[in-house]
């Protein structure tokens, strides 16, 4: 079911109303609960990941849990989820899940990506997806600048970082959401928001030379099927995924080597998990 036909208002006062929010971010104090869950830590365990986006996650409705920094937390409505750069958390979810809708949202590159993902019966699917409008970019900045912040000094200043960070981020959503139920007045001139989707992703790839840029994050941040947006990055760009991000490494590589970093930084700074890695990665992809 649609967005638009769910006509659920709970969602807007979840969405819009930070004064219900619980945030949890690795630099302000916790205010969202731990849990303890033997099966559910498990699969946490193995099925977490880190990437150079920041991003952030909104709980709408359902009860559960989310893994992050090695922990468990309780994801109840107003559950709000800040993750900075490299910070590992859940990837995906279980297949005994409850059912819950979702807010994600992928910061990259002076944008946003993402949308609604709705969790049901353990399987989620991308039920609604954000487009872009000029009057998110101020906020957005906002947000960013509040992040960075909020990061450089964490727990210093907590209540004006984290009453920043809430209030930008509701702008955001304000925006987000009234563009999508209002549409733009004229969009013509615009990509479609596939392509731009895909086109943000892509110009992300270049940015970080494919630094945790695995299939499944990229298919979530632009907010589609893995299966789809293989079809659509390679209509859009040209290339595969694979090969787009080899493309890039390898530029990375020669820049990097030019400028004399050594070869195990390069390879860190890429996100290999060693230099011997990285050596055998050289040896197939840099001929």
């Amino acid at each position: 079911m649609s967005w638009e036909a769910r006509k659920d208002p709970a969602w807007d006062a979840v969405a819009l109303d930070a004064s219900r929010w619980r945030v949890y971010a690795s630099f302000l104090p916790p205010e969202i609960p731990t849990v303890e869950d033997t099966v559910r830590a498990a699969w946490s365990a193995g099925n977490c990941h880190r990437h150079a986006h920041r991003e952030i996650m909104v709980a709408l409705s359902g009860k559960g849990v989310y893994g992050a920094g090695g922990r468990l937390y309780s994801c109840d409505p107003g559950s709000v989820f800040f993750f900075g750069h490299e910070e590992e958390h859940d990837c995906g979810y279980p297949p005994f899940a409850p059912d819950a809708d979702h807010i994600w949202m992928g910061m990259v590159g002076g944008s946003v990506l993402g949308g609604i993902v709705s969790i049901r019966r353990g399987r989620y699917r991308h039920i609604l997806k954000f487009e872009w409008s000029e009057a998110v970019r101020a906020p957005l900045g906002l947000l960013e600048s509040y992040w960075a912040e909020a990061e450089s000094e964490p727990f210093a200043g907590t209540a004006r970082c984290r009453a920043g960070l809430t209030a930008a981020l509701s702008l955001v959503l304000l925006e987000l959401l009234r563009v999508r139920r209002a549409g733009e007045a004229d969009v013509s001139h615009l990509p479609s928001p596939a392509e731009r989707a895909v086109r943000v992703v892509a110009e992300h790839i270049r940015e970080t030379g494919g630094r945790g840029c695995d299939l499944r994050t990229l298919a979530d941040l632009a907010g589609y099927d893995r299966f789809y947006f293989l079809r659509l990055f390679k209509r859009c760009i040209g290339r595969t995924v694979h090969q787009y991000v080899d493309e890039c490494r390898r530029v990375k590589v020669a820049e990097w080597t030019a400028a004399g970093r050594p070869q195990k930084e390069i390879a860190a700074a890429l996100g290999f998990s060693s230099p011997a890695v990285f050596s055998r990665w050289k040896r197939l992809r840099m001929r």
